[in-house]
């Protein structure tokens, strides 16, 4: 039986990796998707791959660092399918995608307040840009689902090694953060909220779902492994089960918390 027949998600950064699994997974359960996504062909083609195995998906521009952005994309939203009951704060910015510059701006005193800003917008400021515009809706109906996207950075020490440096994992304990108090704002009015915490995440699903990966040594790769007790690298496709279902009936009364999906990484710290 399908988990999400008759709701409306929105997935932002679901143009590759986790937000992509996360929106095909959806759309599988039968929810409606919107393919939130700062460019267009990825958007364009999630929504595309969606189509052609019978799911409901559409794919609308967004960038979650301009509350306009994000204030148009909810309107489209609720013109096309009349309502919102799941939203995902996905969308997020790591090395690959310009957090740092250069390696060396790991370390605290080498990064540059433009690489704070630049990572912040997105990261922070756009989680609270997507849960304050489908809030005033959810509140209406008296029904929703948010989850955030967190990391095992939100937990761990940033060193000069491997990872998107010291703001990456800042930003991702203040998701973490935004989850509780949005749980306790949220929570009398029927809407829950929670976190998934992903560790290591493989760069792609066996279906060839792409995922931005850390830009790390091999050395760096090995090293990191071995502090996971489950021996492997995590799929986008097992943080997109949890997903599921945390949006789903069965998690009627999972509130307020964060799920570590991290091969038991955090055992060891």
């Amino acid at each position: 039986m399908k988990e999400l027949v008759g709701r409306a998600a929105i997935v932002t950064g679901a143009g590759s990796g986790i937000g992509k699994s996360i929106a095909q997974a959806y759309a599988e359960e039968g929810a409606s998707v919107v393919v939130a996504e700062k460019s267009p062909e990825r958007a364009q083609d999630v929504a595309a791959r969606i189509q052609v195995r019978g799911g409901d998906a559409v794919s609308i521009v967004t960038d979650v660092s301009r509350f306009d952005s994000v204030d148009e994309m909810v309107k489209k939203t609720l013109d096309r399918f009349g309502k919102i009951d799941i939203l995902v704060n996905n969308a997020g910015i790591g090395w690959l995608s310009g957090s740092i510059d250069d390696p060396s701006h790991r370390l605290v005193e080498n990064l540059t307040e433009k690489e704070w800003d630049r990572l912040m917008a997105v990261n922070l400021k756009g989680v609270f840009f997507c849960s304050k515009a489908v809030i005033p809706t959810m509140k209406k109906r008296r029904s929703g689902v948010i989850i955030n996207i967190a990391s095992t950075a939100a937990f761990i020490g940033s060193s000069g090694l491997g990872g998107s440096g010291f703001h990456y994992n800042v930003s991702k304990a203040g998701i973490v953060s935004i989850t509780k108090t949005l749980a306790l704002q949220l929570g009398p009015h029927n809407i829950r909220v929670n976190c998934i915490s992903p560790g290591d995440i493989a760069l792609a699903d066996p279906d060839g779902t792409q995922t931005a990966g850390m830009l790390t040594t091999s050395q760096e790769n090995e090293q990191d492994l071995r502090t996971v007790p489950l021996g492997r690298l995590g799929m986008p496709q097992d943080i997109a089960n949890v997903a599921i279902f945390l949006a789903s009936d069965r998690s009627s009364y999972v509130h307020g918390v964060t799920i570590d999906v991290n091969g038991g990484k955090l055992i060891r710290h």
